[in-house]
């Protein structure tokens, strides 16, 4: 079961939720990028299986927002104001 943590800017109060760190679900795998088409943060989904292929396969991460491939791995910095976000704590899980 993966697990997403909310984060907070001090500074402009924008707000996010993502998984810092890779986790992984029942069938994917996810890690928070950054993208530099939308400057959205979230969530990209960098592996998954199913029943045609039981073993993670590694794919190539996309914006969940505007489904841009111009994504970095997320460094903890405000999207809109590039101050360092406070974790805030647990979110929510997911499957």
């Amino acid at each position: 079961m993966g697990t997403s943590n909310r984060y907070e800017c001090e500074k402009c109060k924008q707000s996010v939720q993502a998984s810092l760190k890779e986790t992984e679900g029942m069938n994917t795998k996810v890690k928070a990028f950054k993208c530099n088409d939308c400057n959205e943060v979230g969530d990209c989904i960098i592996a998954f299986k199913n029943d045609l292929h039981p073993e993670y396969q590694n794919v190539i991460p996309s914006c969940e927002e505007c489904g841009g491939k111009n994504v970095i791995a997320w460094d903890v910095k405000c999207p809109k104001c590039g101050n360092a976000m406070n974790d805030t704590g647990f979110s929510m899980m997911w499957d």
